[in-house]
C-alpha cells in the first residue's frame, strides 16, 4: 500500500516567535545574572552557606518562570470566555 500524504503549510515566519521569545530569554538571563552578582553579599550578610545559595538561585529562577507564564495563562483564560 502506498500512502500519499499532502505537505502543510506554514501560515507565517518564524520571526514572530523570535520576537515574542527574545525579550523573556533576555530578562529571564538578567535576572539570574543580577542574583548571581549579589551571592556573596547575601552569603556574608546571613551567613549561608553554598548549598543555602544553591537554593535562593533555584527559587528565584522557578518563582521567576512562574510569575512570567502568569500573564501567558490569564490571557488563554479571557479568551476562552469570550469566545
Amino acid at each position: 500500500m502506498t500512502s500519499t500524504s499532502t505537505p502543510t503549510e506554514r501560515t507565517g515566519s518564524g520571526l514572530g516567535l523570535l520576537a515574542v521569545l527574545m525579550p523573556a530569554i533576555l530578562a529571564t538571563v538578567t535576572a539570574s545574572d543580577m542574583v548571581n552578582l549579589m551571592l556573596p553579599t547575601i552569603g556574608s550578610e546571613f551567613g549561608a552557606s553554598e548549598a543555602e545559595l544553591a537554593w535562593v538561585v533555584t527559587g528565584f529562577l522557578l518563582m521567576f518562570s512562574v510569575a512570567r507564564m502568569r500573564p501567558l495563562s490569564t490571557a488563554q483564560a479571557s479568551v476562552a470566555i469570550t469566545r
